[in-house]
C-alpha cells in the first residue's frame, strides 16, 4: 500500500509503498488523518510517551472505514503502522464512532485538537457556564476549537489572541473578541480594557511573554490551562502573580488523559461539528503531495488545518 514512511528519524518521512495490514484483524480504510506538529515529533523520535521505530508509517491519527461501512476515529494505531496510508489496523488502537453526516476531512481536523481544547477547558480550566474564557493563540487549531467550545459550554465573554489583521478577522469570525499579542506591554492594557473584570480560565498555547502579560487579567481563583509553547518554552513568571490570587495553572496534554476521557471529548467536538456549531477550516491533500505539506507543516503551516487524504 502507499505510505508516508519513515525510515529514519533523521529524515522526514516519504511516501512509497508499506507492507499491508495483516488481514486477520480489524483493518479499515484510510478516509481522512489530520496533520498535526506532533506527528512531527513522533517521526523525529522526540515524543518520549509515542516511540517510534523506523522502518514505519507516520501519522498519530485519522478517520476510517470498516468492512461493514461504519466510519470510526482512530489514534495510536499498534506499531509500525500510522495513519498517512491507505490502510490502518483498527486492532489496539483507540477509536471513537463518527456522527453520521460528518464529513471525514471535517473530522479529521477536529481530531487532536478538539480533544486538547475540550479538555482544556473541561478538564484543566474546569469552565462553568456564566465564566469567561482568554484563550491564548486562537488562530491554531487549538485555539480555534477552543472559542467555539467554549460558546457551546456557556461561557459568557470569550476573548482570543493573534498577531496580525488576519488573524482578528479569523477569531472574530470563530465567535470571539480580539487582541494583539504582538507587544506584551499593550497586551495587558488591551486584556484590561475589553474584560475589565478579569477571566475565569485561560486557556494558554503561547506560554513565554504571552502568558505572563495576561496573568494579571486572571481573576482570584481562575485557572490556566496550558496547552502549548508556541511562543517560548520559558516564561518569566513572578510568584505573587498567580500565587496571591489563588490563581492555577494546570498543564494538558492528550496522552496523559484518560483513553476515556479523550474518546468523550472527541466525541463531544464531533457531534457540535455535526451541528454546524463547531467548525475548522481545513486543506485536503492528497498522500502524493505529502512531503509539501510536511514541510509546510515546519514552515508554520496555512491558516486551515492540512488533512491528508489517501
Amino acid at each position: 500500500m502507499r505510505a508516508a514512511v519513515v525510515s529514519s528519524t533523521d529524515r522526514p518521512p516519504e511516501v512509497g509503498e508499506f507492507p499491508e495490514p495483516p488481514e486477520t484483524g480489524d483493518v479499515g480504510r484510510v478516509l481522512a488523518a489530520g496533520l498535526n506538529p506532533v506527528d512531527r515529533a513522533i517521526a523525529a523520535g522526540s515524543m518520549p510517551l509515542h516511540v517510534l521505530r523506523p522502518p514505519a508509517v507516520a501519522g498519530f491519527e485519522g478517520i476510517a472505514e470498516r468492512a461493514d461501512g461504519s466510519r470510526v476515529y482512530f489514534s495510536a494505531p499498534r506499531a509500525p503502522y500510522g495513519s498517512f496510508a491507505e490502510r490502518v489496523p483498527l486492532a489496539g488502537a483507540e477509536t471513537a464512532p463518527v456522527p453520521a453526516g460528518l464529513d471525514p476531512v471535517a473530522a479529521a481536523a477536529i481530531g487532536v485538537p478538539g480533544i486538547a481544547a475540550w479538555l482544556a477547558l473541561t478538564k484543566a480550566g474546569a469552565l462553568q457556564a456564566g465564566e469567561s474564557v482568554l484563550v491564548l493563540g486562537a488562530t491554531g487549531a487549538v485555539g480555534r476549537v477552543a472559542i467555539q467550545a467554549a460558546r457551546a459550554l456557556g461561557a459568557s465573554r470569550i476573548v482570543g489572541t493573534a498577531r496580525s489583521s488576519a488573524g482578528f478577522d479569523l477569531i472574530e469570525r470563530t465567535g470571539a473578541s480580539a487582541v494583539s499579542t504582538a507587544d506584551p506591554d499593550v497586551l495587558a492594557s488591551e486584556l484590561t480594557r475589553v474584560a475589565a473584570g478579569g477571566f475565569d480560565v485561560v486557556v494558554d498555547t503561547l506560554w513565554g511573554p504571552p502568558l505572563v502579560a495576561a496573568l494579571g487579567s486572571v481573576r482570584r481563583g481562575g485557572r490556566i490551562a496550558q496547552v502549548g509553547n508556541a511562543a517560548g518554552v520559558q516564561a518569566d513568571v513572578a510568584a505573587p502573580a498567580f500565587r496571591n490570587r489563588r490563581v492555577s495553572i494546570v498543564g494538558h496534554s492528550n496522552f496523559l488523559a484518560s483513553a476515556q476521557d479523550r474518546e468523550v471529548a472527541f466525541g463531544r467536538v464531533a457531534e457540535l461539528a455535526a451541528q454546524g456549531a463547531l467548525r475548522v477550516d481545513s486543506d485536503a491533500v492528497p498522500l502524493a503531495e505529502f512531503g509539501a505539506a510536511w514541510q509546510g507543516l515546519a514552515d508554520g503551516g496555512p491558516t486551515g488545518k492540512v488533512v491528508i487524504v489517501p
